[in-house]
């Protein structure tokens, strides 16, 4: 089968999601990590790390408990402990697989899409709650855009899809949950596909300019992007 696209998939609230009861794991290690390093508990709402990167996270929880402007060694110190924690907090609290993973990546395979991820992630912390989830093999060496590759989510996305098509010829198809994964799709020229995950209903993601919304990620995904990759894009 020729290659004919580079899809890159969100994490959290896309593939995976927490506990049916509690916080995730994640939010549950950044807070520890936080108090760890500073010994406050910070009380940034967890609706802030929606659609965020790491760092900028780390760095947004830093300022909550009063240091105001941490430097980036300050805020690698705070990622790297919160790591450790995940660690631990993802064998207490699980990710759950949302959808069926699988068979989306499956059937975008068999149509020639090239996938990987595109998340706000750090490489490591992604891997840790893929691992936790069951689905660490489906994306075997990680590959795709994170935190690390960008200081925007454009631009982090945008290095994804050229490590999977250096040429940068290929059609890009970004899939998130957030208003903030359209958004970025948009800026770098892709299509973007968003899936419906707590307030970020199908009527905001359209509203952020989705060009497509399924309702989860499965063994049908493939046909979907054949059809929305066929039809006349406006915009």
């Amino acid at each position: 089968m020729q290659t004919r696209y580079v899809v890159l998939i969100d994490i959290d609230g896309t593939l995976i999601t927490g506990p049916e009861t509690g916080q995730t794991a994640g939010s549950v290690a950044i807070h520890r990590a936080t108090e760890d390093l500073t010994g406050r508990w910070p009380q940034v709402p967890l609706t802030h790390f929606a659609g965020n990167r790491d760092p900028a996270i780390a760095r947004l929880l830093l300022e909550d408990v009063g240091e105001k402007n941490p430097s980036p060694e300050r805020v690698g110190q705070l990622i790297d402990r919160y790591l450790e924690h995940l660690r631990s907090e993802a064998s207490r609290r699980p990710y759950r697989v949302l959808g069926d993973p699988a068979g989306a990546v499956a059937s975008l395979h068999a149509r020639g899409g090239l996938v990987g991820l595109g998340t706000g992630n750090i490489r490591e912390g992604g891997a840790i709650k893929l691992e936790s989830a069951g689905l660490a093999q489906l994306f075997e060496g990680m590959p795709g855009g994170f935190a690390r590759d960008g200081e925007t989510r454009a631009q982090l996305l945008r290095a994804g899809a050229r490590e999977l098509d250096p040429s940068g010829e290929l059609r890009v198809i970004i899939i998130g949950d957030t208003v903030h994964d359209i958004s970025a799709a948009l800026a770098i020229g892709a299509l973007a596909v968003g899936v419906p995950y707590r307030h970020h209903t199908r009527e905001i993601l359209l509203e952020a300019g989705a060009h497509l919304v399924v309702e989860q990620l499965d063994g049908q995904l493939g046909e979907t992007i054949d059809s929305l990759l066929s039809a006349p894009i406006s915009g």
